[in-house]
């Protein structure tokens, strides 16, 4: 089975590609656009939330497609972003399992 890190860093670069070439932008130029992109789709992805307004009397609880979705699109401008500050999927995967390590530390050490 093929690395699905590695599938979903190739697949974000050749859309990235794909958008700047049709936008007529470059990845650098469009750096900060995409860190406000990030923003926004974690707001709509909180929207989609059934915990997140907790003053409403009907809640869903349920998972939602639309949730689902939303939290894909925060993955979207997460991976692309990371292909701006890794080399590749192995590095970013790299740092996130030393961060991982650490974070497992500090919650033995109570922190």
């Amino acid at each position: 089975m093929r690395d699905r890190l590695k599938e979903i860093w190739e697949r974000q670069k050749k859309f990235d590609d794909i958008v700047f070439k049709n936008a007529g932008v470059t990845r650098e130029g469009t750096t900060l656009h995409r860190k406000i992109a990030l923003v926004a789709e974690v707001g709509e992805m909180f929207n989609e939330n059934p915990d997140f307004k907790c003053w409403k009397k009907h809640k869903n609880t349920e998972v939602t497609d639309a949730l689902k979705e939303e939290f894909v699109d925060v993955l979207h401008f997460l991976i692309s972003l990371g292909i701006d500050i890794f080399k590749d999927e192995s590095e970013m995967f790299e740092w996130y399992c030393r961060k991982n390590n650490k974070n497992l530390e500090r919650q033995k050490t109570g922190y």
